[in-house]
């Protein structure tokens, strides 16, 4: 079971129960804190504590939450900083719109960045129980399909972008900087692999640990993913194990490439990624495509 955290202003708080029920019909674990907060709790340490331990944030814009800076409209401090906890956690973050505010008018820095890399649902229209399921489903399809771009997904693509340029190190600071869901394990384990090979040459490198990263990158599943690894395999393989002449548990390039050529397309984003780790004299993208 899902576990979802609201995030809103409590002068939305009667159109915010709607969807909690909503999304509980849909057997989601709802963490609401008018039901979660008991008499004397305190409320900075409860919320804190609770956004360690969620896997969707459900972040419900409006004027009284992220603010109008047009209407002079202040906005809420207090989801401010639980939109800044949300973002150094693994959760998924959903803007739902409850009216037209959005990055442009918001009063908070904190939401502008957020809004401007997020897909959002809207709820502008929703004035009764039937509404708000509507958007639980859609919530509920979003989550259940992939087809959401989600905050760990944009993070994940911003930081294939600096791989592909080779800023190695910046993309090792972004990705020390935050925590990835089990979902996203495959596009972390490619990354990771790349950075650990982007520190020395790779016929430098252990044997032990070379043979770890191939022990990782045989694993990965992810479809969209699988490619990379494969062509990251016969990259170790050529540059590593036929180089130094030591055993190749990868089996050959020429059985990684028929491999590779069951599966979809190799992204030119992870080989432009590669090339950066590889002499820079070499024909190694040749070979592959032949």
């Amino acid at each position: 079971m899902s576990k979802v955290f609201i995030s809103y202003s409590s002068s939305d708080r009667p159109a915010v129960k709607l969807l909690k029920e909503a999304l509980e019909q849909l057997s989601y674990d709802v963490w609401f804190d008018q039901d979660a907060i008991l008499p004397g709790g305190y409320y900075a340490k409860d919320i804190a504590t609770a956004l360690k331990d969620i896997d969707v944030f459900v972040l419900m814009t409006s004027a009284n939450s992220i603010g109008d800076k047009v209407n002079n409209i202040a906005g809420s401090s207090e989801v401010a900083k639980e939109v800044v906890l949300a973002q150094s956690s693994s959760a998924v973050i959903i803007p739902v719109k409850l009216d037209d505010c959005w990055m442009e008018t918001t009063t908070h820095d904190e939401f502008t960045y957020l809004l401007a890399r997020t897909q959002w649902l809207d709820a502008g229209y929703c004035d009764s129980p039937t509404d708000f399921m509507d958007v639980a489903k859609r919530i509920d399809s979003a989550l259940v399909s992939g087809n959401f771009k989600f905050n760990h997904d944009t993070t994940l693509d911003e930081i294939d972008k600096l791989l592909k340029q080779g800023f190695f190190g910046q993309a090792t600071s972004r990705m020390n900087a935050n925590a990835f869901p089990d979902i996203a394990s495959d596009r972390v384990v490619l990354i990771n692999s790349i950075l650990a090979l982007s520190a020395r040459p790779i016929s430098s490198l252990s044997k032990i640990t070379v043979d770890n990263l191939v022990r990782d990158l045989v694993q990965i599943r992810n479809e969209s993913v699988r490619p990379a690894a494969l062509y990251l395999q016969g990259a170790l393989s050529t540059f590593y194990y036929q180089t130094n002449a030591v055993y190749d548990p990868t089996g050959g390039l020429v059985a990684l490439k028929n491999e590779a050529s069951t599966l979809g397309r190799l992204k030119a984003k992870y080989v432009m990624s590669i090339a950066h780790l590889l002499p820079s004299v070499n024909q190694y993208s040749l070979q592959w495509s032949k």
